[in-house]
């Protein structure tokens, strides 16, 4: 099952028997529990084809690990400056090269593990992000660059981050992201992304979940998108608008999509002619909704419990 069973296996959702919403009063509370990266040093969790080694190195004590994994740990140790996640750095603008980081690791001398590629001087054929990555961050913005060879992005991607814009650089090879994309930025206002991402296929739970600042959404650059986790954009306290027609291979969504989003006034979900499966709490305690399309939906063949109680549906 896409969400790791019902509901998802990395969340524990309490609702609370609150009366519907109603004159803008916020919805009854989601308490969410989502997986949490172990370890909060920013670059500790790198982005590089070695992720299972690294792991394994980040969880072995020093007394049962070799010389070369602790002088590998202490080197990475070096990349995971404090000031990273400070107030100070709130008006700055950050650019990351994950392609930069990940050469931090091939250059080392676990270097022998990443498969030789027969392009000259390209040393692994793909990316994979780990967990954590820019989790916590404070700046005014973060930039995203040298992720042409990104296959897979790991949970906690600037989770509970403090940015208002993130820009991403070309995808090509993205296929899967995990758990709590940009969730928890409550100073989010932009999301920009260089070209659309033509082979992305999964989102998991929490994707942009809690983002009250956002007041729209482009959706565009997921067109090939086919399975997305509970929590999608649930309680975006000021989103206003939403259309999800450009994602029209979509095939389910979890629990909770849009749930509480209080400022939510015009919404579209025509032309989703694939979508079959949604689960429990779509659109619930959408309070001010006015207006909302559900034009060729032919496929849709099951909707959870709790589908727009507490929403004015037009």
């Amino acid at each position: 099952d896409i969400y790791g069973g019902s509901g998802g296996d990395n969340y524990m959702s309490i609702v609370s028997e609150s009366p519907n919403c109603q004159h803008g009063s916020p919805p009854p509370t989601t308490t969410f529990q989502p997986k949490t990266p172990t370890n909060p040093s920013l670059f500790e969790f790198i982005p590089t084809t070695t992720s299972k080694w690294l792991q394994r190195a980040s969880s072995t004590p020093a007394e049962h690990s070799d010389p070369q994994t602790e002088e590998m740990k202490k080197n990475l140790l070096k990349w995971a400056p404090a000031s990273l996640t400070s107030p100070h750095l709130q008006s700055l603008h950050i650019v990351v090269n994950i392609e930069v980081l990940a050469l931090l690791v091939t250059n080392t001398s676990v270097g022998y593990t990443i498969k030789q590629s027969p392009i000259p001087r390209v040393k692994y054929l793909y990316i994979h992000i780990l967990d954590g990555l820019c989790a916590h961050l404070v700046a005014k913005s973060v930039e995203f660059i040298g992720m042409s060879k990104v296959f897979s992005i790991g949970s906690g991607l600037l989770l509970d981050a403090k940015v208002e814009t993130v820009t991403y650089g070309k995808l090509p090879r993205l296929v899967q992201v995990e758990d709590d994309w940009m969730a928890g930025c409550t100073h989010l206002r932009h999301v920009n992304f260089a070209e659309p991402l033509p082979n992305l296929k999964v989102v998991r739970h929490g994707w942009m979940r809690g983002c009250r600042a956002l007041t729209s959404i482009d959706l565009t650059p997921f067109p090939t998108v086919e399975h997305v986790g509970d929590h999608w954009l649930s309680q975006c306290n000021s989103l206003q608008y939403a259309n999800f027609t450009a994602m029209p291979f979509l095939i389910s969504v979890g629990h909770f999509w849009l749930y509480g989003t209080v400022s939510l006034r015009r919404v579209s979900f025509a032309d989703m002619a694939y979508l079959v499966r949604i689960g429990t709490s779509w659109l619930a305690h959408c309070c001010v909704l006015e207006e909302a399309s559900f034009v060729n939906m032919q496929s849709l063949q099951s909707i959870g419990d709790g589908f727009a109680i507490g929403t004015p549906l037009p």
